[in-house]
């Protein structure tokens, strides 16, 4: 479901008010930014701090942005602020306060050029990168149009040492914007030491703790002439003023330069932390500095280069480069740039030293932290930790035994994904000496998934906390796709692992290992009738199957290659249907992850990572305009509409967040240009799937180069592989007619495959290193979408493949029926399979074959008046009642609905649990949320002269004014799972007071039952479905320990209406903390109601009835 948003009033983050110029999209929307010749343009902007330089694989960085100021930072080091001004007739100004500012973002590198209108012809250029090899940063400066006695001005200082500050977090624009604004701050010039050797400048930070000690030193060296000195900070903001001063209390260093419009300005600054060896050989030559310093970024641009006819997507995927070096803090690649730049396994932060051959470093954080699996242990059995109010496992837990990487995961499993990224190392590389290490530890984790997740041998995994959107989820032991996919890919790598090294009982045990976890998938986990995975089946009580599952549920088991080629088609169609889609001013479109509700971090995200994997998930199930759309979506926004100029990060995560930039790296190329390298099985699979508006693209990367061209009906396509291997191309054509084939100018055997909405040419080329493929075809065809169809059930339908003649179909979802096919096209009747569905047609456009894809939607107008009309939509306004007494059944005080100790059943498994208080995720642990308190104060005013309770909506109940207010049901053995309330009366409709706890993993599915028992032995029945009409009795609110993990704590955030019924159920609001929901259910006629049944059908909750009343005509039946 999609609907349009302007994301300027969403983040908080889109502050920024300052027009902006910017290429209007086909739409006329205009972007922040612009891409000229490779580099993301910012026009007038007027922000500062909104790009980050990362410096050399470290924690040091240049912080810069739209306007001209530069600072160098590091760790709790603030080492400097750069700027730069112009003196004329004795006026000055500094260049970000000039009126026209352009700040031009490459690779690692940023470029301003400035003018103002106090200046005419005066253009100033000013570039800043980091130095090489070391803490530093490099500028050079040119100009044109000065004039005789025009002065350049410059200043550096306000070196600062912030302890206990991790620099890169707190200066995350993304998480204080106050950044923004922060141009220079004078008194963080205080206790700065300025001096000089007479070649270079110093500035030094004494350590107050040491006298005569210094916490760093900055060396800084101007290569033209300068008169240098020190200035007053105080007096910084007027250049003129400024370069007249002298240092007081607040020193900074200053220079002035006479320009020359034939000479370039470099300056270099070099830091020098305490107790480290002062080596000036990079920072004497500030020219060879900032040279150096080019050839590290140009290395950037030289890892990968791309040409497509979208100048977005070429300027995001060079940033990409860029970001992902700036995680790399060897010998790990950490979780994020800025914010979060610490080691962690997980998330998905390895895939981009892959797709962009940094080999090397993936088989450096492949032997860290494969050196600290567990391998001998006496952890054998599962245990929950009663200090986490048995959320989470024990320290002595299984989970923390052999096969557990004991390094930097915490109580995560960031494992499984770690893990699962190796292994597409080892597909891309075969390494000989990555496999001599990680086999042994595969196999080591793969018993450590079975014996932690899967204790009861049927092929289907828990997952416990495995992702990035994991806080604050839990599955309560249940089976889920997740780690089930996980479990499936390793499994494989496995497989090929022993069978390569001639071990045949391991292959065998993994073939088995493999079969079973298929079986277990499609036997428990996936919806035949609906075509996807639920979400998770449950340990114990009903074992029910959850069928709301979210975007994990749905891109995994594609990627995994657990579903075939028909199943990814049906798989990811629900994304589309079930889950909100927003789609995006400048683009393309995003996927929130569930409809989970109410939100607690991070249970409801919008996050690039998980759009990009989705979108890779697209490309694998053939559909590359559906693809381009949600690969657009996300990195569109994030690079050139966010505020933060080539950006793959997010607010929640941090600027270039590891968990987004690796899963954009991995569907650029994997996806779009279609490269899945599997060196162990002997084979490369190159399968483009470019959009089909384009007539070139090309990538160039360590491993592979792909340039594709088209037109005329004629389609070329180069490959070169590294590493040659026997090959696979599987190449999209749109045409009726194939007229020839030729590899290297040479006729070539072929096959024509059918590919969604086109057709594939197949060929196979035997030790491939360099081939250069023409396609000639016929008269070309449009890309086919998916065609959507609606109807009723009984209404028959009719499928037509245009341009093409159907010949077979699938309806794997039995959707149809009656079906037939005359004249290449099929007609149908629609069975009673309400709901959202695909269809698959094999057609014929001439003499190529494809796949038409139907999407059908069914409607059941009558089934749905018939629901509705058992219903009262409104209270009648002159109905009697007849409030049932069931006083005799109250078993508890609703007020201590948080109070007991929920305790059994809880199996021991390794697993993930709500708390034993009965409301907990187990994230509140963690961030000491406190327990609501549970007030029912607001009763008394609702109490009439009879001690009824009468709702606002005008229903009477009975009301007990002792200790016991409720007749609570449960699962947990605190309360009885089910309770009978005689009735035995007759009525025309019958209302209830409901009152209980729900929680997020129970969203969508029958948290209980009201069963009406009639005296003739007919029965009819009322679900209690969060959020569609029972809600939590509280608001469940977390506190959250970090800014960007939000908390919507109730159902009526405006945010989350999507997952919401059009028309929000009725709330009695009891006191603080505490509403019951207000339903009701008409009566049959004339027909004794005997009693009714409260029984609660989900685990970790509790559900009570507060009260019965009978409704007697007249009664509205609106």
């Amino acid at each position: 479901m999609k609907r349009k948003i302007l994301y300027f009033q969403i983040i908080s983050l889109i502050i920024f008010s300052v027009a902006s110029c910017s290429k209007k999209a086909e739409t006329g929307y205009s972007t922040k930014y612009n891409v000229i010749d490779n580099a993301i343009v910012g026009k007038n902007i007027g922000t500062y701090n909104n790009r980050p330089l990362y410096v050399n694989n470290s924690d040091a960085f240049i912080l810069t942005g739209d306007q001209p100021v530069s600072r160098l930072a590091k760790e709790q080091n603030l080492y400097g602020t750069f700027m730069l001004g112009i003196i004329r007739d004795g006026k000055g100004k500094w260049i970000h306060q000039f009126d026209q500012i352009i700040s031009e973002y490459r690779p690692g590198r940023m470029l301003w050029k400035v003018s103002d209108s106090l200046y005419p012809g005066l253009n100033i250029i000013m570039e800043v990168l980091p130095m090489a090899n070391t803490t530093g940063m490099a500028i050079n400066v040119r100009s044109e149009g000065t004039r005789d006695g025009d002065r350049l001005i410059w200043a550096f200082g306000g070196a600062q040492w912030k302890p206990g500050q991790n620099l890169a977090w707190r200066w995350d624009v993304t998480r204080n914007t106050a950044l923004l604004k922060w141009d220079f701050t004078p008194g963080e010039c205080r206790n700065n030491q300025i001096e000089t050797d007479g070649n270079i400048f110093f500035i030094t930070v004494p350590d107050s703790a040491h006298e005569n000690d210094e916490l760093f030193r900055v060396a800084i060296k101007c290569n033209s002439d300068s008169e240098s000195g020190t200035g007053e900070a105080l007096l910084w903001n007027d250049p003129a003023v400024f370069n007249g001063s002298q240092a007081d209390s607040l020193p900074v260093l200053k220079g002035i330069i006479i320009p020359d419009d034939r000479k370039t300005i470099y300056w270099a600054f070099e830091a020098f932390n305490k107790g480290s060896t002062i080596d000036l050989s990079k920072v004497s030559d500030a020219e060879i500095a900032f040279t150096e310093g080019v050839k590290r970024t140009e290395s950037f641009e030289n890892r990968l280069k791309i040409n497509t006819p979208d100048p977005y997507l070429n300027a995001a995927a060079r940033a990409s480069v860029a970001a992902i070096d700036g995680t790399w803090h060897p010998p790990v690649f950490v979780h994020g740039a800025m914010a979060w730049s610490v080691r962690f396994p997980g998330w998905r932060t390895i895939f981009g030293g892959t797709m962009y051959g940094w080999h090397d470093r993936v088989m450096d954080e492949a032997k860290f932290y494969i050196d600290a699996q567990v391998t001998e242990s006496d952890k054998k059995e599962a245990k929950a930790d009663p200090k986490t109010l048995l959320t989470e496992q024990h320290p002595d837990s299984r989970f923390y035994g052999v096969g557990h990487i004991d390094k930097d995961q915490r109580f995560y499993d960031m494992q499984s994904q770690f893990f699962d990224q190796i292994v597409e190392e080892y597909r891309w590389t075969d390494n000989p000496v990555l496999v001599k290490f990680f086999r042994n530890a595969l196999e080591l984790h793969l018993l450590w998934m079975r014996e932690c997740f899967d204790p009861d041998g049927d092929g289907v995994y828990e997952s416990y906390i495995n992702v990035w959107p994991t806080d604050s989820q839990w599955y309560n032991g249940g089976g889920t796709a997740e780690e089930t996919s996980y479990a499936y890919r390793g499994h494989l790598a496995a497989r090929d692992m022993a069978r390569n090294e001639g071990d045949k009982e391991a292959e065998e045990f993994h073939t088995k290992m493999l079969e079973k976890i298929r079986k277990g998938f499609f036997e428990k986990l996936w919806i035949s009738s609906k075509g996807h995975s639920g979400s998770y089946l449950e340990q114990g009580g009903h074992g029910r199957l959850h069928e709301n599952p979210w975007l994990y549920s749905i891109f995994l088991p594609v990627d995994a290659g657990l579903t075939s080629h028909l199943q990814a088609i049906e798989s990811v169609y629900y994304s589309e249907w079930a889950l909100e889609n927003d789609t995006m001013p400048s683009g393309g479109r995003k996927v929130w992850t569930s409809n989970w509700v109410p939100h607690i971090w991070s249970i409801r995200e919008l996050w690039p990572g998980d759009n990009y994997h989705l979108a890779l998930s697209y490309y694998q199930a053939g559909l590359p305009e559906d693809a381009w759309e949600i690969f657009r979506g996300s990195f569109m926004y994030s690079a050139f509409d966010y505020g933060i100029p080539g950006n793959l990060g997010d607010a929640k995560g941090g600027i270039d967040f590891g968990d987004c930039i690796h899963p954009f790296s991995r569907t650029l190329v994997s996806g779009l240009f279609g490269y899945n390298p599997d060196y162990p099985d002997k084979k490369v699979t190159i399968r483009p799937r470019f959009p089909a508006a384009w007539d070139h693209a090309s990538i160039e990367l360590p491993d592979v180069r792909i340039a594709f061209t088209s037109g005329n009906n004629k389609t070329s396509y180069r490959f070169e592989l590294t590493q040659g291997e026997n090959t696979e191309l599987l190449l999209p054509v749109r045409c009726k007619e194939i007229k020839a084939v030729m590899v290297n100018g040479i006729r070539t055997n072929y096959d024509v495959l059918a590919d969604a909405g086109q057709s594939i040419v197949k060929i196979n080329l035997p030790e491939m290193t360099k081939a250069e493929v023409i396609i000639k075809t016929g008269k070309s065809l449009p890309y086919y979408n998916p065609v959507s169809i609606e109807g009723n059930i009984g209404e028959n339908i009719r499928m037509v493949a245009e341009n093409a003649q159907i010949i077979e179909f699938e309806d794997p979802q039995d959707v149809l029926e009656n079906e037939k096919i005359e004249n290449g096209i099929l007609s149908a009747r629609l069975t009673s399979n309400k709901g959202y569905h695909t269809v698959l047609t094999r057609s014929m456009a001439g003499n190529a074959p494809q796949l038409r894809i139907f999407r059908i939607k069914v409607n059941d107008p009558e089934g749905d008046a018939r629901i509705a009309e058992r219903f009262l939509n409104e209270v009648p306004e002159q109905a009697s009642w007849e409030p049932i007494d069931i006083n005799p059944l109250l078993n508890a005080d609703v007020r201590t609905i948080y109070q007991q100790k929920y305790l059994s059943p809880r199996p021991n498994t390794v697993s993930c649990r709500l708390g034993s208080d009965g409301y907990s995720p187990w994230t509140f642990w963690h961030w000491k949320s406190p327990l609501p308190v549970i007030r029912t104060d607001k009763v008394a005013d609702m109490l009439d002269e009879n001690k009824r309770l009468i709702t606002p909506q005008g229903v009477p109940f009975e009301w007990n004014p002792g200790s016991e207010n409720i007749a609570f049901t449960s699962m947990w053995d605190n309360y009885p799972a089910k309770i009978d309330f005689p009735v035995n009366k007759k009525g025309d409709a019958v209302y209830f007071l409901v009152c209980g706890s729900t929680n997020v993993m129970q969203c969508q599915i029958a948290n209980a039952v009201l069963r009406l028992n009639y005296a003739d032995g007919n029965k009819d029945s009322l679900e209690l479905v969060p959020p569609v009409n029972y809600w939590n009795l509280s608001i469940i609110s977390s506190t959250a320990s970090s800014p960007e993990q939000d908390n919507r704590a109730d159902y009526t955030s405006e945010t989350d209406r999507f997952c919401l019924p059009a028309v929000l159920p009725e709330r009695v609001q009891l006191g603080e903390n505490c509403r019951a929901m207000l339903l009701n259910i008409k009566l049959r006629k004339d027909t004794e109601l005997k009693s009714i049944t409260l029984e609660t059908l989900s685990q970790e909750v509790v559900v009570g009835l507060m009260g019965i009343t009978l409704g007697y005509r007249p009664l509205s039946t609106k």
